[in-house]
């Protein structure tokens, strides 16, 4: 799909570019096995992968280092790139690549280095740098604006080798997910399509009177108190003696994020690590069939995402 991206990149209208993201979103969402409702920037983000302009924006890029380090005087290359590029100055040649190549250079604030047709030292580096930065300034402010998004805001992607793929094999760590990418038909993901008000998208399965997130299913929902317990239990048990104390203050509060995020599993060995991560996945995956058969009374027929 990249093939020549180097070349045709930089001159990629933004219909194209559009285009080109759906099809690698596409792709993702079949590679966790997610429901195409999932926000691109989850995808994106969790897999730890650039958008497609970006991958385009990076080729195009390290392309015009590459012309700009061919000698005029002895390749034919870099004397007609530079022709090419005086007379994209001069305000000619508007179907050139130079063209798209100066606008390009001018948005990522390399000015400097189309005047100079010169690229600094570890061009590729920098370049790789730049769009970055500018690449997680704009996700920052994009994952910001959506509520969808807010239990994957506060647990950040995933970074253990492995935990990912548990989803694929374990309905427990499938249920997670969905939980992260605010694909899970909890009350707070139900409420808008019946136009509840967030304040009162409340549990009810255990009829507390809270917000049903993600953060009251795993940690604090009293339906589930037992399955909980029994979690915090076998992972007390398995962390003994590791010195895990991160972990250990986690259990003892019931914080959200040892069931919704791999940051406290950091701190084990690899044998504990999927020792926890299972204990996790199979309280999980017990909590969610314990309210399915609740739940299934509050919806539609045939639909878990339709109240009644």
């Amino acid at each position: 799909m990249e093939y020549g991206d180097a070349v045709w990149g930089a001159m990629c209208t933004k219909t194209a570019i559009n285009m080109l993201d759906r099809i690698q979103l596409r792709f993702c969402r079949r590679i966790l096995r997610l429901p195409s409702q999932v926000a691109g920037e989850f995808l994106r983000q969790e897999l730890g992968i650039e958008s497609m302009r970006d991958r385009v924006d990076i080729a195009a890029l390290r392309f015009f280092g590459h012309l700009a380090g061919l000698d005029k005087d002895v390749r034919l290359a870099g004397y007609l790139f530079r022709r090419r590029c005086d007379a994209v100055d001069d305000e000619r040649a508007k179907y050139s690549w130079c063209k798209h190549a100066k606008t390009l250079l001018t948005r990522v604030r390399y000015g400097n280095v189309w005047a100079a047709r010169a690229v600094p030292d570890k061009w590729h580096d920098l370049v790789d740098k730049r769009i970055r930065e500018d690449s997680e300034a704009a996700s920052a402010k994009q994952l910001a604006e959506m509520s969808s998004l807010s239990v994957f805001r506060q647990m950040g992607r995933a970074e253990t080798d492995g935990w990912l793929d548990r989803s694929l094999f374990h309905k427990g760590a499938a249920i997670r997910l969905r939980l992260r990418c605010g694909q899970a038909p909890i009350m707070e993901r139900v409420g808008p399509s019946a136009k509840i008000p967030t304040a009162e998208r409340k549990c009810r399965i255990c009829k507390q009177g809270q917000v049903e997130d993600a953060k009251h299913f795993v940690s604090d929902c009293s339906h589930y108190a037992d399955e909980r317990k029994e979690c915090l239990r076998r992972i007390t048990a398995i962390i003994d003696g590791t010195g895990a104390s991160r972990m250990a203050r986690a259990v003892s509060s019931c914080d959200p994020a040892l069931f919704l995020s791999d940051r406290m599993l950091k701190e084990l060995p690899p044998d504990k690590v999927r020792a926890v991560d299972s204990v996790v996945c199979d309280y999980l995956l017990r909590a969610w069939r314990k309210r399915a058969e609740l739940w299934k009374l509050e919806c539609q027929p045939g639909s878990e995402w339709r109240l009644r």
